[in-house]
């Protein structure tokens, strides 16, 4: 029998607490060197200084809106295409392999191209950022309707469905298991993408943050920035779980 809701989070919430205090601790009688770990209690002082100043809800605020419009475009582009290549058998096959062999080449290093060719702004980061996380979602999205099983599309057939039902009632709602897996890979892919091209370039955002405080040695302000970077990563999560949820009941 599976454990409640409330106990889960619980449980989850005591782990994390317990990390912090034993982090504090560790650091309190030195057996960590501050200068490379510090206090849990030192991020919160830091937390409210970037707080007070506007500077973390301004930086957050960048790096929230590069990756919700690169995953809003780069998602949508992603589901399209890889429905199509679906569609296209032929070009799906065709196309595939070389998606693959793309997915697993480091195509973060290519972006002195996209500096070249946006110039040193925030385009190039999310262009960069949108070719590097939606080779997943068409990979993905082409597989998952791949694999649906042929007895729910027999199913359809029978109930004489017309090709927009079947899609949207049996195709969609069976596939979005795999879809989604495909979309968090892309967002996972697309964030780590933002947040290190912010860190190389300095081109504003959480990464550029946290590149800034390393850069003065201050380590509270640079693990203010990881945890926000962290943060802003549940939610988006969140966010997916509910979607994927939501499509499964349709």
């Amino acid at each position: 029998m599976p454990l409640p809701q409330w106990i889960i989070v619980g449980l989850r919430s005591l782990v994390i607490l317990g990390a912090l205090f034993a982090l504090e601790l560790m650091v309190r009688l030195e057996w960590i060197n501050p200068l490379f770990l510090a206090r849990p209690t030192s991020w919160v002082g830091a937390f409210r200084a970037l707080m007070a100043e506007g500077e973390l809800p301004k930086l957050a605020w960048i790096t929230l809106s590069e990756i919700g419009l690169t995953f809003l475009v780069g998602g949508a582009a992603g589901l399209l295409l890889g429905t199509l290549l679906y569609r296209f058998r032929r070009v799906g096959e065709a196309s595939s392999s070389l998606l693959g062999a793309m997915f697993a080449s480091p195509i973060v290093l290519l972006y002195p191209i996209f500096l070249v060719i946006f110039g040193r702004n925030r385009m190039a980061i999310m262009a960069q950022a949108m070719v590097t996380g939606i080779i997943p979602i068409i990979l993905q999205t082409r597989n998952s309707f791949l694999h649906v099983n042929e007895t729910l599309i027999d199913v359809g057939r029978v109930l004489n469905l017309t090709r927009r039902q079947m899609f949207f009632h049996i195709m969609l709602p069976a596939a979005a298991p795999m879809i989604f897996t495909g979309i968090r890979l892309g967002l996972i892919y697309m964030l780590l993408s933002i947040i290190a091209i912010e860190y190389i370039v300095g081109v504003g955002g959480l990464g550029n943050l946290v590149s800034d405080a390393y850069f003065r040695l201050n380590t509270d302000e640079l693990y203010v920035g990881v945890i926000t970077v962290g943060l802003l990563s549940l939610i988006f999560y969140t966010f997916l779980t509910r979607a994927q949820r939501w499509v499964q009941r349709m």
